[in-house]
């Protein structure tokens, strides 16, 4: 491997493993603020469970079908609810494989190493 070829190899590790300890904090951030008990009163079930449920029913309310800006502003408020839900979720299942990767990449390099001998 020539020299040039080293480096960018390297400098493409460096990136990786960067990018790995970005989503492993993240993830372990997030696992704490599940764990605060403010944050799963607020959260978890202020507005996961509680402003959600809300939202529904109000869609569904006769009254409130009538009004089409009224409808699509809860639809908004529904999808959001949604989407915020589903980048928590995806914050852990990206931690999650970083952190395998990682122990991966870890378990082979003292492979190859002890390999040598």
């Amino acid at each position: 491997m020539k020299n040039e070829e080293y480096e960018e190899a390297a400098e493409e590790v460096r990136i990786t493993e960067e990018q790995a300890k970005y989503h492993i904090e993240m993830m372990e951030s997030l696992e704490r603020l599940y764990n605060n008990k403010d944050f799963k009163k607020v959260f978890m079930d202020g507005y996961f469970k509680e402003e959600a449920s809300r939202l529904v029913l109000l869609r569904a309310d006769h009254n409130i079908q009538q009004e089409e800006k009224t409808v699509q502003s809860i639809d908004d408020k529904i999808i959001g609810i949604g989407e915020l839900r589903q980048f928590m979720l995806t914050v852990f299942a990206r931690g999650r494989q970083m952190r395998e990767a990682v122990a991966e990449a870890n378990e082979y390099a003292e492979n190859v190493y002890n390999d040598k001998e």
